[in-house]
């Protein structure tokens, strides 16, 4: 408890000491405090149930509401004092804040006196008239607390907490020397993770942000566990030879680095699905879990018995999950290939409709988008008639509802059937995100790309939407500080360079604001020089920046967004109107962060109601 505290004072102390430097963000203060990121995240949540940038956030307003009370400043000047870069953006958190505006600080601290005075007093009268029953009553909260303490003392040294329930499954070693083998290694990690997902007490960290250390040899297992926000490990190899395969697992924990068993398996390949039940069950017990039937039968599912079916869907998964058009078609081929193996392999069906949901995103046309809006339905309900509880196949259907169909309720129906299948799954959680921001429910769909992150922290497509959704509500900082690590996920994205641009040109930093659009110009191969750009800067400022990514940025999306944040309305309304006649898909759009109330422009609340959007401006921020 006492350390507790000392870090939750250092931690104030830190941010107090950073106060007027808008910069300061959750990087910084993780450095400073020499705890990793996630390290410190997980602290903050236990200790606050907070996430590092709401707590660095609520110090700030704090000092505000301080420095309100002195009739020194303006709340112009004390917004830039503590931190916030925009004064409207400081007036929105502090209202969210303390449920007042900040013109009104002072007026509540003095109601607020008054009531704490009169508070006092009474105890004053009640402590008087009541020495020995006070002292009775606290003999009494001394002894109930003293033995809580023990009872919970006890109870952590025998009984493992739900948050040590965490796994991650790394790559597992090909040593056959068959380059083809490695796609069998990383089925076997797959169908690890899917028997393990089906435990609802466990956090599994998916395979996209395990897969980052394929190739990294270099980090301990406490680092990647720290990374990755896990207790424990696991990690293998498999060497194949004709028909059988030695498969070596050891589970480590990640606290100690210790080993808590190694086991070695040689076996026929055709026991391959076996194996993976083993060591899925072999796990579970070894962390205090106490499985019923239906777990262990849930557990014990194959998808498919068909080791060449799973060949094939393990090399869709690999080009499916390269999330480039090229790649679409080969990823289709490889999925159609494992069905002709297995007619009745659902999971293989749920990947092909996924995969002619994410082409919908690179269609050229209207025809084009609902050709592959109903391939991805009628495979997602194939897969629903094998198999009624494959989340993965309910998420493709809600998607589509709401991405496409702008089916609002329908949508709502089918996100809620599929968290009654399971919860372990990032790409739901990350969806449904996204579909209660478009609907207005911020904090909900903050919640649900947080449980994203936890699930797959090294996603950089779960990054990225956390970004967009940090940009969309005015949070340019924790826009910024999540897009840097998108970017560093993922170097070749239009996406990090262009919403870290974004954040800096509102928060007008005007130097970070030229080195990202920098970044950008490079990653669209654009062939402005750097000195143009500088010179377009020294010339025209931030807005000069801004009209000159609107211009040169290919993706219309994003030109119109670009609009938004210059101020101009009529431009934007235009392309949006465009955007939405030619078919594109713009859910989003509905709370885009506009500096200049596009919001309640006649022709956008027009647009939202087109898109069947329970949509009002009074119901923004």
């Amino acid at each position: 408890m006492i350390q507790d505290d000392k870090l939750i004072s250092k931690l104030k102390t830190t941010i107090l000491e950073n106060l007027q430097n808008e910069q300061f963000g959750v990087e910084d203060l993780s450095k400073i405090i020499g705890l990793s990121r996630s390290h410190l995240h997980r602290k903050l949540k236990k200790l606050k149930s907070q996430s590092i940038s709401q707590f660095i956030r609520e110090v700030r307003l704090q000092e505000a509401h301080k420095l309100l009370q002195q009739d020194t400043y303006s709340i112009s000047e004390i917004a830039y004092q503590v931190g916030f870069g925009s004064t409207s953006y400081f007036h929105k958190c502090f209202h969210e804040y303390y449920g007042y505006p900040a013109s009104e600080a002072k007026k509540h601290i003095n109601k607020e006196s008054l009531k704490q005075t009169e508070e006092k007093r009474r105890l004053f009268n009640f402590k008087n008239q009541t020495k020995t029953t006070y002292k009775f009553i606290a003999l009494i909260v001394i002894s109930f607390f003293t033995g809580y303490l023990l009872i919970n003392l006890f109870a952590k040294n025998n009984v493992l907490s739900p948050n040590d329930k965490s796994i991650a499954v790394l790559p597992f070693k090909n040593i056959s020397g068959d380059e083809e083998n490695q796609f069998f290694a990383d089925g076997l990690v797959e169908g690890l993770l899917n028997r393990l997902a089906t435990l609802e007490e466990f956090k599994v960290i998916s395979r996209t942000s395990s897969e980052i250390y394929k190739h990294n040899t270099t980090k301990t297992i406490p680092t990647i566990a720290s990374e990755l926000g896990v207790s424990y490990i696991l990690e293998g190899s498999i060497q194949k030879y004709e028909n059988k395969a030695r498969i070596t697992v050891q589970l480590i924990d990640a606290t100690s680095d210790n080993h808590v068993w190694i086991k070695s398996f040689d076996r026929e390949l055709s026991d391959i699905f076996d194996i993976q039940s083993e060591i899925a069950i072999q796990i579970a017990l070894d962390l205090d879990t106490t499985l019923s039937e239906q777990q262990t039968s849930k557990i014990k599912k194959n998808l498919t018995e068909n080791i060449e079916a799973y060949k094939w869907y393990q090399l869709g998964r690999f080009y499916w999950g390269k999330r480039q058009k090229k790649d679409y078609a080969t990823a289709i081929a490889y999925f159609n290939q494992a069905i002709d193996k297995d007619p009745n392999y659902a999971l293989a069906y749920a990947s092909l409709g996924d995969t002619y949901f994410l082409k919908i995103w690179v269609s050229q046309s209207r025809e084009e988008i609902e050709e592959n809006r109903l391939k991805a339905e009628y495979y997602a309900l194939k897969a629903l008639d094998l198999d009624p509880n494959l989340v993965e196949a309910h998420t493709v259907l809600a998607s589509l509802y709401f991405y496409i169909d702008w089916e609002w309720e329908k949508a709502n129906q089918v996100f809620v059937r599929a968290f009654e299948v399971g919860t372990n799954n990032s790409t739901l959680h990350h969806r449904y995100s996204e579909y209660l921001s478009s609907i207005g429910k911020h904090e909900e769909a903050r919640f649900h790309i947080n449980v994203a992150l936890e699930l797959d922290p090294l996603s950089y497509i779960v990054r990225a939407v956390s970004a967009k959704l940090y940009l969309n509500r005015g949070q340019f900082h924790e826009a910024i500080d999540e897009s840097k690590m998108a970017g560093d996920l993922n170097m070749d994205h239009i996406r990090p360079p262009l919403y870290q641009f974004f954040g800096h040109y509102m928060l007008k930093n005007d130097e970070l604001a030229l080195e990202n659009l920098k970044k950008l110009r490079t990653v669209i191969k654009n062939n402005t020089t750097d000195k143009v750009l500088e010179n377009i800067f020294k010339i025209s400022g931030r807005r000069g920046l801004m009209k000159w990514c609107v211009k040169n940025i290919p993706d219309k999306y994003f030109k119109t967004k670009g609009l938004v944040f210059l101020g101009e309305n009529e431009k934007a309304i235009h392309e949006l109107e465009e955007l939405y006649n030619s078919g594109r898909r713009l859910p989003d759009v509905s709370y885009w962060y506009s500096p200049n109330n596009l919001e309640t422009h006649p022709r956008f609340i027009a647009l939202m109601k087109k898109m069947n959007l329970p949509y009002t401006p009074t119901s923004l921020p």
